[in-house]
């Protein structure tokens, strides 16, 4: 009972945020999506117009809901650019979370994360252990992007690209940082992240270079762990 009554909270507060949107469609010209799907219900205005009755969108089609809001990048282009200043982005994401509470995680989502990704130090070893072995099963697909492809799954998945682990995960080569703010008075706390860490740590290192710069400080704890997105 208690959490049916907190979902009905959380779909209350949700349908509040929603009012704000007045659909004027400038959404529409900044969305990556609906430029290579053309299809206004991948647009921001479309989601939001679904999600303005997700009670009972849920109650009828929740894997229906759930298909349309994973199409979202979650890039913010359209929170960013709306003159009535609808958090779209924020907005989505409740509506990932309210989806999964009412859904509840697949089997092999619950194995994940609850088996490997709240443990951060195995996780942190399975990919030491991938990153060692992935040559075996990817080849070079680009040297100007440095993207590979699979060499197994090809007839699947194509040719598509990915960037392949890193060599060196981010935090292995930077340990916690808890510095003082300096000439700008300002001091940061940095979460990089499993894709900053494990894929692109030149990202981690460039935004460090760039707080030190301006004298910020930085508070960066170790053994950070997944931030759950991939969980909605």
């Amino acid at each position: 009972m208690q959490e049916l009554r907190q979902l009905t909270e959380s779909l209350k507060s949700l349908e509040d945020e929603i009012c704000g949107c007045m659909r004027c469609g400038l959404c529409q010209s900044v969305c990556p999506l609906f430029a290579q799907t053309l299809n206004e219900a991948d647009v921001a205005r479309g989601k939001l117009s679904l999600l303005n009755g997700l009670a009972s969108e849920m109650l009828k089609d929740a894997d229906g809901v759930k298909q349309r809001l994973d199409k979202c990048l979650l890039c913010g282009s359209c929170a960013a650019n709306c003159p009535s200043g609808v958090s779209a982005l924020n907005i989505f994401m409740k509506a990932r979370v309210i989806l999964t509470a009412y859904q509840g995680l697949s089997q092999p989502k619950r194995l994940i994360f609850r088996g490997m990704l709240s443990h951060p130090q195995f996780f942190n070893k399975l990919l030491e252990i991938g990153t060692k072995f992935q040559s075996l099963f990817t080849k070079p697909a680009s040297e100007l992007l440095g993207t590979s492809c699979s060499k197994l799954m090809s007839p699947l998945i194509g040719n598509r690209h990915f960037t392949p682990l890193a060599d060196i995960p981010f935090h292995k080569r930077y340990s916690a940082k808890d510095t003082q703010a300096g000439k700008s008075g300002l001091k940061a706390a940095f979460y990089y992240g499993c894709l900053t860490d494990k894929v692109y740590p030149r990202i981690g290192e460039a935004v460090l270079k760039v707080l030190d710069h301006h004298g910020v400080g930085v508070f960066m704890p170790d053994n950070q762990a997944c931030c759950g997105i991939p969980a909605l």
